[in-house]
């Protein structure tokens, strides 16, 4: 029987590397305040490698694509926005040092996290409605996937 995991607990959260080219385990950052989180699927496109013999379209596999930019929702809330942009704030020290950001989606009860790296954008504002909560779209630039591996730890932001 097997054990089914909810979102409920998950956490998205940064690191930057600390050695170029080599992806961070320890002191992730939660991003508190994300609602909802976007796919990270990679789509293959297909090419056409037929010749004039073939009778039947022939293809083979080409570049994956994870769909470039990524668009989160989140709660606008000003600890919201400033955890945002010191993440991208982050990200530009570590582009400056030829290091690379890493997001990873932590689901409480699974040993691995799901990781990737990108950039984030800096945030704007979404619309107004009536009643209902003030919520705002963070952006990432998805620049890579990994895929699954062993969970992060967290770094307790309290410490500094």
């Amino acid at each position: 029987m097997a054990l089914e995991l909810t979102t409920v607990g998950a956490k998205v959260a940064y690191a930057v590397e600390t050695t170029a080219g080599t992806r961070p385990t320890t002191n992730f950052i939660d991003l508190e305040g994300m609602t909802e989180a976007p796919e990270l699927g990679l789509s293959t496109s297909t090419l056409d490698c037929s010749d004039l013999s073939d009778k039947i379209t022939r293809y083979v596999n080409g570049r994956q694509d994870p769909g470039g930019e990524k668009a989160f929702k989140a709660n606008n809330t000003p600890a919201f926005r400033q955890r945002w942009a010191d993440c991208v704030s982050a990200y530009e020290t570590a582009k400056a040092s030829g290091k690379q950001m890493y997001f990873a989606y932590i689901v409480e009860g699974d040993e691995d996290a799901f990781y990737w790296k990108g950039i984030p954008v800096p945030l704007g504002s979404d619309g107004l409605a009536g009643n209902s909560i003030y919520t705002c779209s963070p952006k990432v630039i998805c620049t890579g996937v990994d895929g699954y591996e062993t969970a992060p730890t967290l770094k307790n932001v309290s410490e500094g």
